[in-house]
């Protein structure tokens, strides 16, 4: 037996990501429950959270497993008496070696929406359709991905700069 959930608040992105703060993406694959276990640990040290995206999928049979994914704001009010590193040590102590499947990633909300309207302008697209799926810093350049679901799924992948300028805008239809 599959079963899969997906909640998405794409529709209100631009109310969660209302100032400066993280983005948080944690992947498990094989089983489930860090999000609970995110949100727990981050709640025990009154950290406010906002859901952006969270994913999972289960199946039962000769070899049971799944994966989950969650994707988290946290505002830059709530973390300015809380340094990333005080952030970054508390996840460490909790999930260990998997904190390889936990990422934190700085987000500047006005740059940010000025982006998602500045690719839904290439790609013809309601800003407010565009989904966060991912976005990380690499080095200097800042990584994102959004889905729009509709009668053909799209996957846009953009590459920017520190600004939050577009050097690639990749779309796949599927």
């Amino acid at each position: 037996m599959d079963t899969t959930t997906s909640h998405n608040n794409f529709e209100i992105l631009d109310k969660i990501v209302d100032e400066d703060g993280f983005v948080i993406k944690a992947h498990e694959g094989g089983g489930w429950g860090v999000a609970d276990d995110l949100r727990k640990l981050l709640s025990s040290q009154n950290v406010i959270v906002k859901t952006i995206r969270h994913q999972q999928s289960r199946f039962d049979g000769g070899a049971s497993g799944g994966f989950e994914e969650i994707l988290l704001f946290i505002s830059g009010s709530v973390t300015s008496g809380i340094t990333w590193d005080i952030l970054k040590g508390l996840l460490t102590s909790r999930f260990g070696s998997e904190l390889e499947h936990i990422k934190a990633t700085f987000v500047d909300s006005m740059k940010f929406k000025r982006l998602r309207r500045s690719i839904a302008d290439r790609i013809v697209e309601d800003h407010k359709d565009l989904v966060l799926i991912d976005f990380y810093k690499q080095e200097s350049e800042i990584i994102c991905e959004f889905k729009i679901y509709g009668i053909i799924e799209k996957t846009v992948t953009v590459l920017c700069d520190s600004e939050y300028q577009i050097r690639e805008l990749k779309l796949e239809r599927k």
